[in-house]
């Protein structure tokens, strides 16, 4: 008789799907363990609904749960919920979620006493060889226990101590472990909220210490076969549901092999219509390469490098270089052949950083080009160094908790309604960056994201850049005048009143607050739990669109002015920009309502240079009408995103968190 196996991988659901993608770790667990042991049957699963509704007609022998800051409450909910149902059920646990010190590691299990095993970094192999002294035990956890047995990176608690199982070597051939999806596997995965997963190599050559990739097993590299790689990007592309692609490499274009990767993906797009877009991390110090896949790939990848910071204090501290700004221009330089959108990312508060460098690193990256800055917070994440006690005290954190935006909910187990929700730990100062620092930052990152990301004033920019102004200096000046602008003084009101109430000084005040009677209702209908970043840039973007764009122009004009480069034909150019911009990249959620306006500046022959030409090369005296519209497929395309994020102002926050791209959302541009 085979013994049934399930392994959860669940995403919080409760106002919408938020870990968005297939279960893939877990599948390739489940996939490695049908291959080397007999008698098993392995479910995975995704959905907390459909979990429950298994868990009411099977309560599985084992069940294994993945450990990720987004999930970790969820699955220890239904751990205890199954203890207390079948008590000689087995729980298993694993993943990044778990801390690198030992004493850390025993007070985690003590308090997660409903788990029975965990197990430490990679899982395929250590699952199956923990699974066979299970099987050796007769599914006995007092026979496994009382011999004090060691399974192979497993760690478990007994007579109120760790025991510690050996650390397995990475695996060397990631090719033993079978495809997920070639298997079958991953099928019902396949519907219109999820978006596939693959993974091209395993393993990160750098140690930055705020990552989890950042201790050192995983510096070496293993690669999938390009093969295997290749049949389950066609095998996804025969079934797709979902509009993007994610691959889960630290560094996608870090081998050559990664351009035919690239050209198939092509190749795909270009058949299916899929992927209109793909989520990866480039390889950081690969320039060429990265660029080449960029050129492949055009609008459905974003191109740059995640630099974390431009400063060498800081980038010492946390053990991390970088490619210099003059490679990361020439990165992200835009030619007539590849129009892709640039990227970078900048975390805050990193160990010594202060409000100067952090304005200066972004400001830095505006000037060479970059058109979407991802600022993070520093997250202190479990697992890894930065985590440690030690440095937490070199660089003395202040730290505060909030919940994880869309990561909670009401779920059932066994008929009982429960609440769960996820919360995480992030540095909102420290010896070198005071908390009135650190807000002032946010501020200035919500801003950013407005003006800069998405290329949403791109042309201006060009033309500053034309009048040798640099971009920095009209971000600056958008910085100082926003706070006496009424749009920006209400955003930033309700920016930082909405940061101030979900952040929690203490752990234990939140978990609190969180179980109290009628919390969970206020997190449901919105009053918490937001990203407040892309919620205040989404509602900026679709409700004050017109005021944004005069708050910009009038900036631009006043340096144009300063610098006495403002004549009537350009005042007159300048206004014309504005509308074609407001025009072309408002009403962001309005699909069918087409807009025709008469300029006296061909803007479509301009777009198809890049806006980087002179405009008065390109004047229409007599006028000329455009229309700006979506096509029926562009329609559908965005009814697609929307479906799968939510066809509202938190809908939108939620898809430019996960993807980005704002180009997809834009309306096209034809001659009347």
């Amino acid at each position: 008789m085979n013994t049934e196996v399930s392994f959860a991988d669940l995403t919080h659901t409760g106002t919408t799907v938020d870990a968005n993608y297939f279960p893939l770790g877990s599948a390739f667990i489940a996939a490695y363990a049908i291959e080397n042991l007999d008698n098993i049957d392995v479910k995975i699963f995704k959905y907390p609904k459909d979990f429950a509704s298994y868990l009411d007609e099977t309560i599985p022998k084992v069940v294994c749960f993945s450990n990720y800051q987004w999930n970790l409450k969820l699955h220890y909910h239904y751990a205890t919920r199954i203890k207390q149902k079948a008590p000689g059920t087995i729980t298993i646990f694993g993943g990044p979620n778990y801390p690198v010190d030992l004493a850390e590691q025993e007070q985690f299990l003590r308090k997660y006493s409903a788990i029975d095993f965990y197990i430490n970094e990679e899982g395929e192999i250590a699952f199956t060889e923990l699974f066979k002294i299970i099987t050796e035990s007769k599914f006995d956890l007092a026979i496994i226990k009382s011999k004090a047995q060691k399974a192979p990176n497993c760690h478990y608690l007994f007579k109120e101590k760790v025991v510690h199982g050996e650390p397995l070597p990475r695996i060397d051939d990631v090719n033993i472990i079978p495809s997920p999806y070639l298997s079958g596997l991953m099928d019902k995965f396949f519907d219109p909220y999820l978006n596939p997963m693959i993974q091209t190599q395993r393993g990160c050559p750098y140690s930055c210490t705020f990552c989890y990739d950042g201790n050192e097993s995983m510096n070496k590299l293993r690669r999938f076969s390009q093969s295997r790689i290749n049949a389950e990007i066609e095998y996804i592309s025969e079934r797709r549901a979902c509009s993007g692609l994610s691959i889960a490499d630290d560094n996608f274009g870090i081998f050559k092999e990664d351009i035919d990767t690239a050209q198939l993906l092509a190749e795909m797009k270009e058949q299916y219509n899929w992927p209109k877009f793909i989520m990866a991390a480039p390889a950081k110090n690969n320039k060429d390469r990265v660029k080449e896949i960029a050129k492949i790939l055009k609008d459905g990848f974003l191109v740059g490098a995640a630099v974390q910071h431009t400063d060498p204090e800081v980038l010492k501290n946390i053990k991390r270089s970088n490619i210099s700004t003059e490679k990361i221009v020439a990165l992200t330089q835009r030619t007539d052949d590849r129009k892709t959108t640039s990227f970078s990312e900048v975390i805050l508060n990193l160990p010594g950083d202060t409000k100067d460098k952090h304005f200066k690193a972004v400001l830095e990256l505006i000037d060479a080009g970059i058109e979407e800055i991802r600022m993070y917070q520093f997250i202190v994440l479990p697992g890894t160094p930065a985590s440690k006690v030690e440095t937490r005290e070199t660089y003395g954190y202040q730290t505060r908790f909030r919940v994880l935006p869309r990561c909670f909910g009401r779920y059932t187990g066994f008929g009982e309604e429960f609440w769960a929700y996820e919360y995480h730990e992030v540095c909102v100062a420290s010896k070198t960056m005071p908390f009135e620092d650190y807000l002032e930052c946010r501020k200035f990152n919500l801003l950013i994201e407005v003006f800069n990301n998405g290329g949403m004033f791109q042309e201006l920019l060009f033309l500053l850049q034309r009048m040798k102004i640099l971009p920095s200096t009209l971000f600056k000046r958008l910085w100082e005048t926003s706070h006496n602008n009424p749009v920006f003084q209400n955003l930033y009101e309700v920016f930082s009143s909405d940061e101030k109430k979900n952040f929690w000084e203490k752990r234990e005040d939140l978990e609190s607050f969180l179980d109290q009677p009628g919390v969970a209702d206020r997190y449901l209908s919105g009053e918490y739990g937001k990203n407040q970043i892309m919620r205040c840039r989404s509602l900026a973007l679709i409700e004050h669109m017109e005021a944004i764009a005069k708050h910009a122009f009038k900036n631009a004009k006043q340096l144009l002015i300063e610098n006495k480069k403002m004549n009537e034909q350009l005042d007159v150019y300048l206004q014309e920009l504005e509308d074609f911009i407001v025009c072309k990249k408002g009403e962001l959620l309005t699909l069918n309502q087409p807009v025709a306006k008469m300029f006296h500046f061909d803007f479509i022959k301009m777009a198809e240079k890049g806006f980087n030409v002179d405009p008065f090369d390109h004047k229409v005296d007599s006028g000329i009408s455009l229309n700006f519209y979506h096509s029926k497929k562009t329609a559908g395309d965005i009814e697609t995103y929307f479906k799968q994020f939510g066809y509202s102002v938190d809908g939108m926050g939620h898809f430019l968190q996960r993807q980005g791209s704002m180009n997809l959302l834009y309306k096209q541009v034809a001659y009347s």
